[in-house]
């Protein structure tokens, strides 16, 4: 049998994302580089190429940094509209209410940056990558605890990884 191999396409303007990603991907041996743009018409254009029944399902990490997020809200929704694509989003937005439209547009994975370790923060990306592969909904302990005060954010059922230490202690001394 052969090995199955997990297929990344990257959006993102920023080169050096697009670069540590790359570098980060040849480290792991069943994640490959799909592809990557730096702009919307191309991402969609080969998504909808891969729509064809015998195509390799990629997941499409998108760096938000640089692009207006009600573009980002635009293009998962077009891409969704036609066929669902796994999506992970690394973002540094602390904006609730985004992030909301990220999980109700059912965007499997949401990776906040921050000022970790760079060593970290990979590890972070590997763990989620191979997670939303699998199936799973990976929001990261950040964006976990952005959105924490909206009542919504308790119906959505989180793999027991993904919550930090603080979560779950708080989950069991409020029960």
């Amino acid at each position: 049998m052969l090995p199955v191999h997990i297929g990344i396409y990257i959006l993102a303007i920023n080169t050096t994302v697009i670069n540590s990603i790359k570098k980060l991907l040849k480290k792991e041996n069943e994640i490959r580089l799909s592809g990557y743009s730096n702009n919307f018409f191309e991402t969609k254009k080969y998504f909808d190429n891969k729509r064809h029944p015998t195509s390799d399902k990629n997941i499409l990490f998108i760096d938000d940094l640089s692009f207006p997020k009600y573009k980002t809200v635009g293009l998962i929704t077009d891409l969704y509209a036609a066929d669902p694509v796994k999506t992970i989003i690394y973002t540094d937005s602390v904006n609730a209410v985004y992030l909301k439209t990220l999980i109700e547009l059912n965007v499997k994975g949401i990776v906040h940056k921050n000022e970790t370790l760079p060593e970290t923060q990979e590890r972070i990306i590997l763990d989620v990558i191979k997670s939303v592969n699998n199936g799973l909904v990976c929001y990261d302990t950040k964006v976990v605890s952005l959105t924490h005060r909206f009542n919504w954010i308790r119906e959505i059922n989180y793999p027991e990884q993904i919550i930090g230490k603080a979560e779950r202690k708080a989950e069991n001394t409020s029960v």
